[in-house]
Order: C-alpha cells, then structure tokens, then sequence
C-alpha cells in the first residue's frame, strides 16, 4: 500500500479500493486541460459531470501526472470520454 500525506485515513483506504478504476493524465493532457490547480481539477471534474465524492486524485511532480480513481467504472467512463 502506497501512502500519500494528501490523504486522510478514509480517503486512504478508498485510494486503495479504488485501484481497479484508476486512469493517469499525462504532462501534455492536464496542460491541454489546463489542470493546474487543485481548484482546476475539481472544477473540470464537476463540468463533465463527475460528482465530488466519487473519486480522488494524485497528483506525481516528478513525472507531472495526475492519477485519478473512481468510486465506479461510470465516472471513469466519463472522464475516459471526455480526452477524446
């Protein structure tokens, strides 16, 4: 199990459950997004329809990604569509 300070014991074990529903954005996706912030994210998320609550996100400096995992394969479904 990886542990991230970012997240609180709850959002921690729901990190780890969430694993099978899981995408990463790379550098050049969260640029085109303009997914700077963690403000960004959250907005971008709730405009294609995904619902505070339902997921987390990651994001890895070193490699300038964002990982994201869902609650369920709908929401992951949704955010898939929306990098077409």
């Amino acid at each position: 199990m990886v542990r991230f300070k970012t997240f609180n014991e709850q959002e921690q074990e729901y990190w780890d459950k969430w694993q099978s529903h899981s995408i990463t954005m790379d550098y050049r996706q969260k640029r085109h997004f303009n997914l700077h912030t963690k403000k960004a994210i959250r907005e971008w998320c709730y405009q294609i329809g995904i619902q505070p609550g339902n997921y987390l996100f990651n994001y890895n400096k070193s490699r300038e990604s964002i990982e994201f995992r869902f609650e369920s394969g709908t929401d992951l479904a949704l955010l898939k569509m929306s990098l077409l």
